[in-house]
């Protein structure tokens, strides 16, 4: 299992995106440092309503809680 982290809140979905988009060890895209903050702009909006569906936020900063040692 691979996880790559996630926003803390809903405010820092577009910037989460952005940096995953703009990292060349995950994925590598022609243009990618003007592609990758366009596809972040296009897709936040959407992203933003599906983690209020979810409400992960205070879940996830629980879960990092019990994983420290």
């Amino acid at each position: 299992m691979l996880n790559m982290g996630g926003p803390s809140t809903i405010p820092e979905v577009h910037g989460f995106l952005r940096n995953l988009f703009l990292d060349r060890d995950l994925m590598q895209l022609p243009a990618q440092r003007w592609l990758a903050p366009w596809i972040a702009r296009r897709r936040y909006k959407s992203i933003e309503e599906q983690y209020e569906q979810v409400r992960p936020t205070r879940m996830l900063r629980r879960n990092k809680t019990d994983l420290r040692f």
